[in-house]
């Protein structure tokens, strides 16, 4: 949805895991016009977030120098 921003997408993905636990909401996947028919999982397909009491989320990030990290956010 945003490219690639470099330095910032681990600061952008983040903010929006943290909105979507204050909003209760699961943000759609852009992009997503058909769904394959042999993958089952529960993609938002569309334009519209879909409402869901979250408690966790878990980011997984990678940047094009090969570094990774993993984030887990919680409501309490």
């Amino acid at each position: 949805m945003l490219g690639n921003s470099f330095a910032a997408s681990g600061a952008i993905e983040a903010t929006a895991a943290l909105l979507a636990l204050r909003e209760s909401a699961l943000p759609p996947t852009i992009n997503l016009d058909e769904r394959d028919p042999e993958c089952d999982l529960d993609y938002v397909a569309g334009t519209a977030a879909r409402q869901r009491k979250l408690r966790v989320v878990a980011l997984n990030n990678a940047n094009l120098a090969g570094a990774h990290a993993a984030l887990v956010l919680g409501q309490v």
